[in-house]
């Protein structure tokens, strides 16, 4: 696949740059709501551009999967959006509390267990769902096959 190319000038100013491994979060309702964060993989030239709409954290002395999985975490998304302005759909996180927020930074030894703890539980848990999920589709196929059998007469009803 081609990737698209475009003159830097003809490009809207409002663009928010990042580089390969910062963490992008989503400022806006439902997407920060929705678990919009990232950490930027494989850019092309380790550059990228996105929407206005995000906060982008380039991680100095704290490793990115620590930080991007507190991030993740239920008390900082909700102490994030008892920070949000605006009506309707689109309120926005405050930029000044992400300015002051805290994160609590154990030793780096500390941070790549968490991480990598955190890595395996979540590998875990996809591998459990994607199981899960082959399981309900095999019972849905089932439910639609003696759907099936009993609308053709193929099968009586017991009475």
């Amino acid at each position: 696949m081609t990737p698209l190319v475009a003159n830097i000038e003809d490009l809207p100013k409002s663009l928010t740059s990042f580089q390969e491994g910062d963490i992008v979060i989503a400022k806006v309702t439902p997407c920060f709501e929705n678990g919009n964060i990232a950490i930027a993989p494989h850019l092309p030239q380790n550059y990228g551009l996105g929407s206005s709409e995000l906060f982008i954290f380039r991680p100095f002395g704290v490793q990115t999967k620590y930080l991007f999985y507190y991030f993740q975490a239920t008390p900082f998304k909700d102490a994030c959006a008892s920070t949000m302005t605006g009506i309707g759909g689109l309120k926005r996180i405050s930029a000044d509390f992400l300015r002051i927020c805290s994160v609590p930074l154990p030793p780096k030894k500390i941070q790549i267990e968490i991480a990598r703890y955190l890595d395996e539980t979540c590998k875990q848990a996809e591998l459990l769902i994607q199981e899960k999920e082959k399981q309900v589709k095999v019972l849905a196929q089932y439910k639609q096959s003696l759907i099936y059998e009993y609308v053709t007469g193929k099968k009586a009803v017991p009475m």
